[in-house]
């Protein structure tokens, strides 16, 4: 009884503890400024920062999904660009490291998918790159239910994907969301959709 007391007094004293990069679901937009400077996107409800107090050295940006009914339900963190051979061995090895440190945190991804679509030319090792460039190659991961039921901190799901910006570079992009939002992503569409 007395260590459900003292941890009570502590969560009252220092609240809770924080999610993915220090963020919490259902933070407000002036909460989350205290952890970056977020500016509104052309998008309503989304807004984008280059830094977070609690961010990642690999990341170079960061878009966070904030609706007032639901505050803060959804944070994409793209990676500093990666130059690459044409092999896609760099950003390959990156994705690796990045997949290794998120299982360190919340267990093995339910699902991992590494193939180039069925029919492309881009068959041979040395066209890895041009075949993510024309998203016939998928280099992906998934952290999600049913394979993935006790994720930490709301969170309902993480995803990490890998993206061609040329045959030279490409980025990694990683998503956490948070269980509130099906309902948020409702909103962004109900708006998107408001003057059709």
């Amino acid at each position: 009884m007395r260590k459900i007391i003292v941890a009570a007094a502590f969560f009252a004293a220092f609240g809770a503890i924080a999610g993915p990069l220090g963020l919490n679901k259902g933070m407000t937009l002036e909460e989350l400024n205290k952890h970056g400077s977020f500016t509104p996107s052309p998008r309503k409800f989304v807004y984008e920062s280059k830094n977070l107090t609690n961010g990642h050295p690999d990341f170079q940006s960061y878009t966070a999904i904030v609706t007032p009914a639901h505050g803060l339900c959804k944070i994409v963190a793209r990676s500093q660009n990666i130059e690459s051979s044409s092999y896609g061995t760099e950003i390959e090895e990156r994705f690796k490291d990045l997949i290794s440190a998120l299982t360190g945190k919340y267990g093995a991804p339910g699902k991992q998918y590494n193939f180039l679509r069925q029919g492309s030319i881009w068959n041979e090792p040395k066209y890895w790159m041009m075949g993510l460039l024309k998203k016939e190659r998928i280099l992906s991961a998934f952290w999600w239910p049913p394979e993935n039921l006790n994720l930490p901190d709301s969170l309902r799901g993480i995803h990490v994907e890998t993206v061609a910006l040329s045959v030279s570079h490409g980025f990694i992009r990683l998503d956490y969301e948070f269980d509130n939002a099906s309902e948020c992503l409702d909103t962004l569409k109900a708006n998107k959709n408001s003057n059709l």
